[in-house]
């Protein structure tokens, strides 16, 4: 929400829901949210993508989300809702949204060693993770 707040992540309505809250105020919900259970609902996956995906994550991506892209210092994927990580990815390929340290690297590695079936892989590998 902060990122939102002070335009360094790119949003159609966020800003404007962010710009009605304190820094403190967004903290606050920040802290209730991140003390949530994460809930996952079962998702529609192609098993060989699926595969594909989670050989590329292991190859490329583990280092940084371990135990497959559970919950951790990096950020949840394991079991992301995939419409979700696909709009996430399409923002940070398109420069809409920052790169965390390392992540733009290792995507352009994984995107050209594999191609276009890379990061569609990746999605439905954590989309599949229950």
């Amino acid at each position: 929400m902060l990122d939102y707040k002070n335009e360094r992540r790119s949003s159609t309505i966020m800003k404007r829901i962010a710009l009605g809250y304190t820094d403190e105020q967004i903290r606050e919900m920040g802290f209730f949210f991140y003390r949530q259970p994460l809930r996952v609902k079962p998702q529609q996956t192609d098993p060989e993508m699926v595969a594909l995906g989670k050989s590329l994550h292991d190859s490329y991506c583990e280092k940084c989300h371990e135990e497959g892209g559970r919950p951790g210092d990096a950020g949840t994927l394991a079991g992301q809702w995939m419409p979700y990580l696909e709009h996430a990815m399409s923002d940070y390929l398109n420069d809409q949204r920052r790169w965390p340290r390392k992540m733009e690297r290792k995507v352009k590695e994984v995107v050209k060693a594999e191609g276009e079936r890379a990061i569609p892989a990746l999605i439905q590998y954590y989309g599949s993770q229950n």
